[in-house]
């Protein structure tokens, strides 16, 4: 069976799907499930290249330029969040890992 061709309609579609991994992977991180948030991480990057595939294939229309701009902001708030509630665990892993480097320490590498 030979699939239709690709359409701007298809390559949004695309983007809402990313943006519902982005919702769900939220809510996992809400609830500090980070196991799920790595494969939903998994799923948003299988459909980022798929994205990438077709996005060079097809020339959006100003209206739906201006839909794959809100879907993309909504992600990317969605991300702030995740990495807010992901910050203080790796700004402790940092301070730890990092403090013996940092100048004035007594085991700063000169």
């Amino acid at each position: 069976m030979i699939s239709p061709p690709p359409s701007e309609e298809h390559l949004l579609q695309l983007y809402r799907s990313i943006e519902a991994v982005s919702r769900d992977m939220l809510a996992a991180a809400l609830d500090g499930d980070w196991d799920t948030v790595a494969q939903h991480q998994a799923r948003c990057a299988e459909l980022i290249d798929d994205t990438r595939t077709l996005a060079p294939a097809l020339t959006l229309s100003r209206t739906q330029q201006t839909s794959r701009l809100q879907i993309m902001q909504r992600i990317l708030q969605n991300e702030a969040v995740m990495r807010r509630l992901a910050n203080p665990w790796t700004a402790r892993l940092e301070q730890q890992l990092f403090s013996a480097y940092r100048p004035g320490s007594q085991t700063a590498v000169a």
